[in-house]
Order: C-alpha cells, then sequence, then structure tokens
C-alpha cells in the first residue's frame, strides 16, 4: 500500500501515510495544496482525508509545512472513486498538534471519480469560501490518528 511507511516501519520519506481500503475499491489520487496563505514561514498544516469511525474507509494523513505562503501534498490512491469524503486541513498555528479557536480548519466533503487538486486560498473581502474549502468544525478533527 502507498505511504505504509519506510524502511524502517516509520512514516514514509513523503510525509504521506495512508492505511486500510475495501477490497477491490477503485481508487484516485487528491493533492492538498494551500496559496496566498497569510501565515508565517514554518507553519504547521496538518491534513486528513477520511473518517476513522468508518473502517474500511481508506485514510489519509500528513504533516507538512507552509513556505512563501505555500503548501502542496499529494496522497496517491486515498480516495475511493465517487464517495464523498472528508478532506481537514489544519493550519496549526501554535505548533500543538491539535484544533484551537482562532486556528484555520478548512474542509471539503466533495466527491470525485478521476483525480483532483484541492486548493486552500484565503477568502476574499466578506467571502466564506476558502477557495475549494470551507471553514471546518474542530470537532471533526482528530488530534490521535490512527496509524492502521
Amino acid at each position: 500500500m502507498a505511504g505504509c511507511g519506510g524502511a524502517d516501519g516509520g512514516p514514509p520519506d513523503d510525509g504521506v501515510e495512508i492505511i486500510r481500503g475495501a477490497e477491490g475499491a477503485a481508487w484516485i489520487d487528491v493533492t492538498l495544496a494551500g496559496e496566498g496563505l497569510d501565515v508565517p514561514a514554518g507553519t504547521t498544516v496538518i491534513m486528513e482525508i477520511g473518517i476513522p469511525d468508518r473502517a474500511p474507509e481508506r485514510l489519509g494523513h500528513a504533516v507538512t509545512h507552509v513556505e512563501a505562503g505555500a503548501f502542496s501534498v499529494a496522497f496517491p490512491s486515498v480516495w475511493e472513486s465517487g464517495l464523498y469524503k472528508q478532506k481537514l486541513v489544519l493550519l496549526d498555528l501554535d505548533d500543538d498538534g491539535q484544533c484551537d479557536d482562532g486556528e484555520p480548519l478548512l474542509a471539503d466533503y466533495s466527491a470525485s471519480e478521476q483525480a483532483r487538486t484541492l486548493t486552500a486560498r484565503p477568502p476574499g473581502e466578506g467571502g466564506f469560501l476558502w477557495g475549494d474549502f470551507a471553514a471546518g468544525e474542530c470537532a471533526d478533527f482528530v488530534a490521535d490518528w490512527p496509524t492502521q
């Protein structure tokens, strides 16, 4: 399975972990990205794909950092074709691994039958959409993401 771990069993070199998945499912790729973000360089970005309580739903997880207002992480074969799937992006401003008040949590619940890139951009004046994402609820964020 892609992204299951490095040679020593630890996280893979690209930081993307993908677990679970039903036999015979048709998988598609998704890239989660951000651009034009007004946060300090080095801000931690935590990404979660799927809902752990919906086994055998495939799950994806990655942690990266904002550089020059942007980030991009490719998740290969993580999305079940046609499934309305939760995709969360947390800009972890205080770097504590939690979703706290004042930290942007962005969410998408769309379905797709082909590979996609979902990009977070700051909302325009009076807007509420962050590009392909809407504001999410901290209650949906899983701080203790499963490893299997």
